[in-house]
């Protein structure tokens, strides 16, 4: 499970460090067997206007919610459309030996990022929000506490 935030910075070459405490679930314990994750784009606001962060997903979580998609019918126009924006914008990664990722400039500018960047745990990915994306959408949440409220409640919270 992924929890807790981070900031940091992305170099001037496009390289993110993924902090220790998510390496293990996301990338292996061991660097030199590192097995393969995946970042994309924010499959909930694919035009990043509402929600503008990447997602890092294990390979695991990844498969799971590939195999969901999969098992949804291409029949709906609508259904093709989310999966070809979806899965055109996935990158498969390793961390290299200090831990860091390299971020393509396409799923850079979808998120906004330019240099600081926070990570937030998201329970079965990361999420990568640009800092002043991120402080924008926490604002919101806190003029929704109505709404938020409410949400949990119909939740049974």
């Amino acid at each position: 499970m992924f929890c807790n935030k981070y900031n940091h910075t992305v170099d001037d070459k496009g390289r993110l460090i993924v902090p220790m405490e998510y390496r293990g679930e996301l990338s292996g314990q061991d660097p030199e067997e590192a097995r393969l994750f995946y970042i994309t784009t924010n499959l909930w606001d694919p035009s990043g206007h509402t929600e503008p962060c990447l997602c890092l997903w294990p390979e695991k979580n990844y498969m799971e919610l590939r195999e969901k998609l999969a098992g949804v019918s291409g029949g709906d126009e609508k259904i093709r459309r989310i999966k070809r924006r979806f899965f055109s914008s996935t990158q498969s990664s390793l961390l290299d030996k200090q831990g860091r990722v390299l971020i393509i400039p396409e799923l850079k500018e979808y998120a906004g990022i330019v240099k600081n960047v926070m990570l937030v745990g998201a329970d079965d990915h990361i999420e990568v929000w640009d800092h002043d994306a991120w402080s924008r959408y926490l604002e919101a949440d806190d003029e929704e506490s109505t709404a938020w409220n409410e949400t949990l409640a119909s939740l049974g919270f």
